[in-house]
């Protein structure tokens, strides 16, 4: 019998030392969909689900709580074909999209269907990028490759909470996303 097929992603969430140690430790994550492993390059592979539900789906959230400043960075791409599926960052209060050529800010159905979409030229989910996104209780701001892409105005409700990493694939198909060098800074102003 044939298993489901199966597309990657992956995160890498520590950088490797001098030495070539690596430290990116599969345990400092809570998998709420999905299944976490470790990869050969120091990174992190999330995959999806892959259950019979109209998408298949892979979370994890950071164990350790953050609170309002703060900063977090990280490598990630996709490695599977699924470039027009959904790829986010869970924030304190509300959740960071993206997809090939766009992002967005999502907070409930509702307000995603009045602001949607922000075209990103270049941004490819494929492609491996580096994302900085520094949030304050007023502001959620989003560097991809250091340059400034997005500022997004955001009255926290909440100071202290957990970030974490998703993202979707079709139906029935273990997708695979690998990130690394996963860092959260408080205070970030």
């Amino acid at each position: 019998m044939r298993g489901a097929p199966i597309a990657l992603l992956v995160f890498v969430a520590a950088p490797s030392t001098a030495n070539g140690d690596c430290h990116a430790d599969a345990s400092a994550w809570l998998v709420g969909r999905g299944e976490l492993s470790a990869d050969r390059g120091c990174g992190l592979l999330l995959t999806t689900d892959a259950e019979d539900h109209s998408e298949s789906l892979g979370d994890v959230r950071w164990q350790e709580p953050v609170e309002l400043p703060y900063e977090l960075e990280l490598r990630w791409q996709r490695l599977d074909p699924g470039g027009g599926r959904t790829l986010w960052l869970t924030l304190i209060g509300g959740d960071l999209l993206f997809k090939t050529g766009s992002i967005a800010w999502y907070v409930d159905p509702a307000q995603l269907r009045r602001d949607g979409y922000r075209r990103i030229p270049g941004l490819s989910s494929h492609d491996e990028h580096r994302f900085s996104v520094r949030q304050t209780a007023e502001l959620v701001e989003l560097k991809i490759d250091g340059r400034l892409r997005a500022r997004i105005p955001f009255h926290a409700t909440k100071r202290r909470g957990h970030v974490g990493i998703g993202f979707n694939g079709a139906r029935a198909y273990r997708a695979v996303l690998r990130f690394a060098d996963f860092v959260v800074r408080a205070g970030a102003q």
